[in-house]
């Protein structure tokens, strides 16, 4: 029987929810929704399943809402993490 491992940060997953303007995901963590990313007028934002923001940031102008290849892998990323923390916090 194979060891258990240890949850982590990498356990949180996100799907796709909008593929154009603005680009949205749900997070999702053991098959529950646990929060909600979206890039929409150049802003980044990571928000918890209350809709409260877990961190939020300027990364392209007004009219951007679809993330480039090298930034979306990035971003997510740190929405991964953060997500994470917030799981651990509760």
């Amino acid at each position: 029987m194979a060891p258990l491992s240890k949850p982590s940060h990498k356990d949180v997953t996100f799907e796709q929810t909008c593929f154009a303007a603005p680009e949205a995901y749900d997070a999702i963590y053991k098959d529950e929704r646990v929060g909600a990313v979206r890039y929409r007028h150049g802003i980044f934002s990571v928000r918890d399943d209350c809709n409260n923001i877990l961190y939020s940031t300027q990364i392209g102008g007004p009219l951007d809402g679809i993330l480039s290849m090298k930034n979306r892998k990035k971003y997510l990323r740190k929405a991964r993490k953060r997500v994470w923390k917030n799981i651990l916090a509760d």
